[in-house]
């Protein structure tokens, strides 16, 4: 949603910004950072840029953490947290200061707090930056030393664990500093349309953190193909090396309609509907390919009905995919034509985290291991069984006393 509001920004004013702005969407971070981590390697290597940006060329990494459960103070404005690296808001004041009248412009719905007593930055992506190349950044979250959703992250982490003004106020926040910062301070007044967010993040919201619509709703069915209902962040296995890592047959729905979204929000158009007015492409075998350079060709579906155009648009959007799992891993095929993965290096030097799942070939060795339960457990459960076993005899003794009276009477 900030990524959409700033790009209108930029074209609402007409002007190049000072400063460079990329956004990322990371993903497999709960599998030892394993995105962030391919992130950096192909930002520095030399011979793979993603989407035109270097990691000489990155100055300062913003990380937008758990926003969905600010709390309210006394006044009513919602507080969030700058956990910054060691010496990076000394040696970037104005980015602390364009966080300060973005919060500012909020009219009291937003106050900002620098976290005290913590040791540095919470468990983020921002540690990928910072540990490789020691490149400063701040983590934007709701919470100062304890994440607040102890749900964060699983399968019950849904649309129940957040308050989507929270996450409304938080947009707002971060697409009006960033706008400040691409412009060095300079942002003539011209505030962000909180209409377009409030919109945006509501629909985002009924997308991805709800069932019904979920997926089926209208700003993924636009950009993206899927029949799911709730959107899965199971991030998914990498069978083999895959010849175009930019094509989206493999990628899951959820990255799919992601990778759309960014494409056809990155013009800043003023009407969406003036994409199905772009030249058609073919999505996404290519052949039908976009006429201008700085073109990709996105997901695009009409909502007029019977509409028989082709099936893409061509935007002006430089968007990319990029792989989540580690550079060590190699993929070879051997000479009866099946392939498998190896590890490029040894355990010494390598320092990514390499997550494999239980995807094993039947010949291997297996072990089962099974859990014994506490002796009070035992104990308790061999005395309820003892008296329901007597109670259940002296029951059957009395009906049958009583049941032979009845006889000896008759």
């Amino acid at each position: 949603a900030a990524y959409e509001a700033v790009a209108r920004s930029f074209k609402d004013r007409g002007v190049a910004p000072s400063r460079r702005l990329a956004f990322a969407l990371v993903g497999s971070e709960g599998y030892g950072l394993s995105g962030s981590r391919r992130l950096v390697h192909d930002l520095g290597n030399a011979s793979h840029a993603i989407a035109g940006c270097r990691l000489s060329q990155v100055s300062f990494v913003v990380e937008v953490g758990p926003v969905g459960l600010a709390a309210p103070n006394k006044g009513g404005a919602r507080e969030y947290y700058l956990h910054w690296t060691p010496g990076a808001r000394e040696a970037n004041q104005s980015i602390y200061s364009a966080f300060e009248e973005a919060a500012d412009d909020s009219e009291g719905r937003a106050v900002l707090r620098t976290p005290v007593g913590t040791p540095g930055i919470p468990p983020s992506s921002l540690m990928s930056f910072s540990n490789h190349s020691n490149i400063r950044g701040l983590v934007f979250a709701d919470f100062e030393r304890r994440v607040k959703n102890p749900y964060l992250s699983s399968y019950m982490d849904d649309g129940e664990n957040y308050d989507v003004s929270s996450v409304y106020i938080a947009a707002e926040l971060v697409a009006g500093a960033l706008v400040k910062v691409a412009f060095d301070g300079d942002d003539a007044g011209q505030r962000i349309d909180r209409e377009l967010l409030n919109s945006t993040v509501v629909g985002l919201s009924d997308c991805l953190l709800t069932s019904k619509p979920g997926m089926q709703c209208d700003l993924v069915q636009r950009v993206a193909d899927s029949y799911l209902t709730r959107a899965s962040l199971y991030p998914g296995i990498v069978s083999y090396e895959a010849a175009d890592d930019q094509s989206p047959n493999d990628k899951t729905d959820l990255v799919r309609f992601l990778w759309g979204y960014l494409a056809t929000r990155a013009a800043g158009l003023a009407d969406l509907s003036d994409v199905g007015g772009a030249p058609p492409c073919d999505y996404p075998s290519g052949k039908l390919k976009c006429p201008l350079a700085g073109q990709v060709c996105a997901r695009w579906r009409s909502q007029e009905s019977g509409s028989k155009s082709k099936n893409g648009r061509c935007v002006a959007a430089n968007v990319q995919y990029a792989p989540a799992w580690s550079h060590h891993l190699t993929y070879t095929v051997g000479k009866d034509g099946y392939g498998k993965w190896g590890v490029n290096g040894t355990a010494g030097a390598i320092l990514d985290e390499i997550w494999t799942e239980s995807y094993w070939p039947p010949y291997t060795p297996t072990a089962l291991v099974y859990m014994t339960e506490g002796f009070a457990y035992e104990l308790g459960l061999f005395l309820a069984g003892s008296a329901l076993t007597v109670c259940w005899f002296y029951a059957m003794g009395r009906a049958s006393r009583h049941i032979a009276k009845e006889l000896k009477q008759t």
